[in-house]
């Protein structure tokens, strides 16, 4: 009974400390949610991979010697996360589009090739511990000046990552399939 007595006696004193605990602004919903107070102008990719939930590790395809390989779900995921981040809709070919435009070439057995190239920001680390952003109403405000980092993706791959062929095998690449809002893309592979 004295163990019944104090586990009821502790749950009420939990209880009651949270009800009578400060309620505090915190973050809450998605990271689109959560940076909605953000003033896009002050973004100046139009890309803000903070509001992606970031499952792909992008920043690790940034285009430098000894960047891994995208396999073709990755490559996806990377370019959701880039189409979730944008702060407006993108201009670059929907990825719904090109893999409709490049599902009969797989099923002949030709191996479509599709890139992206892409700037985005990133909030700086630290900018929420030194003030410069902080969180009203569960939102993201802001409240310094450099907040954001600039970062590039490069990433290329086969829509298909297998083939039964061997050395009978056929890639094509299509500038419809570059995604890209780099002002001067890349011209040629």
């Amino acid at each position: 009974m004295l163990r019944f007595g104090l586990i009821v006696f502790l749950l009420v004193f939990f209880v009651a400390a949270g009800i009578a605990a400060p309620v505090r602004s915190s973050p809450s919903g998605s990271p689109a949610e959560l940076t909605s107070g953000l003033d896009d102008s002050r973004i100046p990719t139009g890309i803000l991979y903070d509001r992606a939930v970031p499952l792909s590790r992008i920043a690790t395809h940034d285009g430098a010697p000894g960047a891994p390989p995208a396999l073709p779900a990755h490559w996806r995921q990377m370019a959701f996360e880039i189409n979730a981040a944008s702060l407006t809709a993108p201009s670059w070919p929907n990825l719904g589009t090109v893999l409709h435009q490049t599902r009969s070439l797989v099923d002949r057995g030709i191996i479509p090739l599709v890139a992206m190239s892409f700037d985005y920001n990133r909030i700086r680390p630290g900018a929420l511990e030194d003030g410069s952003l902080v969180i009203e109403d569960g939102r993201l405000v802001e409240r310094g000046v450099d907040l954001y980092t600039r970062h590039t993706v490069h990433a290329v791959t086969a829509l298909k990552d297998y083939t039964h062929r061997g050395e009978d095998v056929t890639f094509v690449l299509d500038r419809r399939w570059y995604l890209t809002n780099l002002e001067r893309p890349i011209a040629s592979v």
